[in-house]
């Protein structure tokens, strides 16, 4: 008798916690997601990355979400822009998550699957705290997933916090390749909002997006870099498929007789970097790139 009565209350309570929430995602959809969700693919590296920092295993992953080491035990759905659908579908998933950044392409194919599908902004720091916030709340991990923001808040706050007070704020350019084409990034973008946070001044700042779809990446002509002319230059080297690095932003930019009378060029400060985890993964890696950039924009004497 004692177990009937026990068993009523915590089914009850069973049920409370399966609530629908309705959100509004980084695309601006409405979606409805039965939480908390116990099977998840992970469509980006943010994603990934972020649901094993709040202590979700997702069921599925992109090939190149490869940290934290737990995330190669995970099965691959797909690489984070072409996802296949059929590997998805087969792990019975109750909840997809991409980020903007790789998934936005993708949703068409995947919105015909019967799984909601959230997609999180990714073009900012915050949109990266507000994710962990997210991500709780659809998994039932709200208090974990605070406490790992607020650690994460605390690591940027002291890496910040190392910026010289007295130091001229360096103007940056940031190059990245894609598409075969070069662009730059502003404050829009997720490393240049990290290259402002640490008092940079990004020549690129005010620049019309080559794209409306992907705000925050221009396209600078020789002509407007020379006029700019930045302190520093930091140019990420996309991973191909296979792991090597792709062809540097700066292989044709380099041969141009005006590129070496650039202040940076002639300082040596034209540093390449590899874009994972810097340009792809915003999440918990964000101090790792703030620390790489900091001794960068502000080389000790």
């Amino acid at each position: 008798m004692k177990k009937r009565f026990l068993t009523i209350p915590l089914l009850l309570a069973g049920l409370a916690l399966a609530a629908p929430i309705t959100l509004r995602d980084g695309l601006g959809r409405s979606v409805t997601v039965n939480a908390p969700a116990q099977r998840i693919v992970a469509l980006s590296l943010t994603a990934t990355e972020i649901l094993l920092d709040i202590g979700v295993t997702p069921i599925g992953r992109p090939s190149s979400a490869t940290h934290p080491e737990a995330a190669k035990r995970i099965p691959e759905v797909g690489s984070a822009y072409r996802p296949e659908p059929e590997k998805i579908l087969g792990l019975r998933p109750d909840l997809i998550v991409g980020s903007v950044g790789t998934t936005a392409a993708a949703i068409r194919a995947l919105s015909a699957l019967p799984v909601p599908i959230i997609v999180t902004p990714d073009s900012s720091l915050k949109n990266v705290f507000d994710t962990y916030t997210q991500l709780g709340q659809l998994t039932g991990r709200e208090k974990y997933a605070a406490a790992r923001l607020a650690f994460l808040q605390s690591q940027v706050k002291r890496t910040l916090a190392k910026i010289p007070v007295k130091a001229a704020k360096p103007r940056v350019l940031v190059l990245l390749a894609a598409g075969g084409q070069i662009f730059s990034t502003t404050d829009e973008t997720y490393i240049g909002d990290l290259v402002e946070r640490l008092g940079a001044v990004n020549v690129a700042k005010g620049t019309p997006s080559a794209d409306p779809r992907q705000p925050g990446f221009v396209v600078l002509s020789l002509e407007q870099i020379i006029a700019a002319n930045p302190e520093v230059v930091i140019a990420f080297r996309a991973v191909t498929a296979t792991g090597a690095a792709a062809p540097s932003p700066l292989e044709n930019l380099e041969k141009q007789p005006a590129w070496q009378n650039l202040s940076a060029v002639k300082a040596q400060r034209v540093h390449v970097l590899s874009s994972d985890p810097h340009v792809t993964a915003p999440g918990p890696r964000a101090v790792e790139t703030l620390e790489t950039l900091l001794p960068l924009l502000y080389p000790k004497q």
